[in-house]
């Protein structure tokens, strides 16, 4: 059985509280593959996967064999295809293993469908957490106007405040979720040149420091946003 001091308050399992240990035991640990799919675009969601460990990506294509974009990064504490559930269609995007192993746990269909009936909690923590990504997802949509730069931190911004670190010690903020220039970039809507330069020119003004597939935010990212005011916690990709 998993046991979580505590779920990040972000996640569905944040919001449900003491009602997590139901949901525990419905669920079976699933082995999973480090970059490999858990669950492609179109096909059909046969059960729920629980995050409990390592980072989930969420990619969708906007056109039959075309390229991907980066939509979202789950974490522990997130569902894997709960949108599909609730609509009742096939999977609108694809789910990949980080390149760091992600554990899961898997969730038949109606053991959850039987869960949100006799527990209003869960239901009303399955709303929120559909509503929650709906609201974020538009206000990533609000920057697509704005200058790659600003994309790009404000991306690293959500990156920092949805799955970052902090050292209480010297206030810097580990981001480790084995992301590459080119997955920014595919977040971002940009090329990889172009993210690359923006991360130089932050790491040589002190901003962030970089390592392989991580970095640290070392200063409050508003203050190097171009143009605008950079208020809340920042935008997530998609």
């Amino acid at each position: 059985m998993v046991v979580r001091a505590c779920w990040p308050k972000h996640t569905f399992m944040g919001r449900i509280g003491d009602l997590e240990s139901k949901v525990l035991a419905v669920s079976r640990p699933t082995p999973t593959q480090a970059n490999a799919a858990m669950l492609l675009q179109g096909n059909a969601v046969t059960r729920l996967l629980l995050v409990t460990g390592g980072h989930v990506r969420v990619h969708r294509a906007a056109l039959a064999n075309g390229p991907t974009m980066l939509l979202d990064i789950l974490g522990a504490g997130d569902l894997v295809a709960l949108e599909d559930l609730v609509v009742g269609s096939r999977s609108h995007a694809t789910y990949l293993c980080g390149p760091k192993l992600a554990s899961v746990r898997a969730i038949s269909l109606a053991d959850f469908a039987r869960l949100r009936a006799e527990n209003p909690r869960i239901e009303q923590a399955v709303v929120w957490t559909i509503a929650t990504q709906l609201r974020e997802r538009d206000a990533a949509l609000a920057l697509a106007s704005h200058k790659v730069r600003n994309r790009v931190i404000m991306f690293l911004r959500w990156l920092a405040a949805a799955h970052g670190r902090e050292d209480t010690e010297t206030g810097a903020v580990l981001i480790d979720v084995g992301f590459t220039q080119p997955d920014i970039a595919a977040a971002v809507g940009a090329a990889p040149a172009q993210v690359s330069a923006v991360l130089s020119s932050l790491r040589d003004n002190g901003f962030i420091a970089i390592g392989y597939r991580s970095l640290h935010v070392l200063a409050d990212l508003r203050k190097a946003v171009d143009g605008v005011s950079a208020a809340g916690n920042g935008s997530p990709p998609g």
